[in-house]
């Protein structure tokens, strides 16, 4: 009555599970300040992560993590805008912006990278193939531009 079950694609078992009075087709998923989740994670359109995440985050749109969230696990994503913690491996088949205040201690697989003044890294970066999509279970639409043969990782650090 008040939510809508809808199975998700390449991920089998898992159901995901809509309901509120968002506005717009999808609405925007957010996990807030002093929230905290363990598991599996899977996000749909725009997402905000606030709060503390242990385990991994599958999401199909623009993920924001916010300064105050800290999330130790597999992040995946299409574009990712980094403002707080990551401790794990971050996949991006689009755009990983790291933030003044944005920190990644593990690896890093993105199509594009920008890290602004401020911003750390610690560990590893590839770029990001098609193989990596099929690998973590991103759909097609997920996926975007992440087909394409040439893919390659640009950096831009200021300092």
């Amino acid at each position: 009555m008040f939510s809508k079950k809808s199975k998700v694609d390449g991920m089998p078992g898992l159901t995901v599970v809509e309901g509120g009075r968002a506005r717009g087709p999808r609405g925007i998923s957010m996990l807030a300040d002093g929230c905290s989740f363990v598991g599996r994670m899977f996000l749909q359109g725009e997402s905000r992560i606030g709060g503390k995440v242990d385990g991994a985050v599958l999401s199909d749109g623009h993920l924001t993590i916010e300064e105050s969230a800290h999330m130790k696990g597999e992040v995946t994503g299409v574009s990712i805008h980094l403002n707080g913690a990551v401790e794990g491996r971050v996949r991006v088949s689009d755009i990983l912006h790291v933030s003044s205040t944005g920190r990644v201690k593990g690896e890093i697989f993105a199509k594009r990278l920008i890290v602004d003044d401020g911003g750390r890294i610690e560990g590893q970066m590839s770029p990001f193939e098609k193989e990596d999509a099929a690998k973590t279970g991103l759909s097609d639409t997920a996926r975007g531009n992440a087909k394409d043969k040439d893919v390659k990782t640009s950096a831009k650090v200021a300092g």
